[in-house]
C-alpha cells in the first residue's frame, strides 16, 4: 500500500472480485487505489460522487477498472466495490456510462 495520509481496505464485494482477477489485473487495481490513497477527495473529472441513497459514495473512473469507495474513518478507505468499465456498472452515473 502506498504511504500517504490514508490506507485503503476491500469491503467483502471488492475483495471476492479482486480474488478472481488475474495478477496482472490486481496489480492494475492497486495501482488505482494506491492513487485513491495519495488523495481520495472527488474531482469532478475522474474521481466522481454517486448518490445511492441512502449512501454517497465517490467512484474513481479508469478507461479499465471503475472503483467504488467511501472514506469510512479518518486515514481509512473502504472500496466498497471494483467493476470493469465495461460494461458500466449499473450504479454508473449516466454521463459516465454514455
Amino acid at each position: 500500500m502506498a504511504e500517504g495520509l490514508y490506507e485503503a481496505y476491500l469491503e467483502p464485494p471488492a475483495q471476492r472480485v479482486i480474488d478472481e482477477l488475474s495478477d496482472a489485473q490486481q496489480e492494475e487495481v492497486w495501482r488505482l487505489i494506491q492513487l485513491i490513497e495519495l488523495d481520495p477527495s472527488p474531482d469532478g473529472s475522474v474521481k466522481v460522487v454517486v448518490q445511492l441513497p441512502p449512501v454517497v459514495v465517490t467512484v474513481y473512473t479508469h478507461p479499465n477498472w471503475w472503483i467504488m469507495y467511501h472514506i469510512a474513518r479518518p486515514g481509512r478507505i473502504a472500496i466498497d466495490a471494483i467493476r470493469p468499465a465495461w460494461p458500466p456498472p449499473d450504479w454508473a452515473p449516466r454521463t459516465l456510462a454514455g
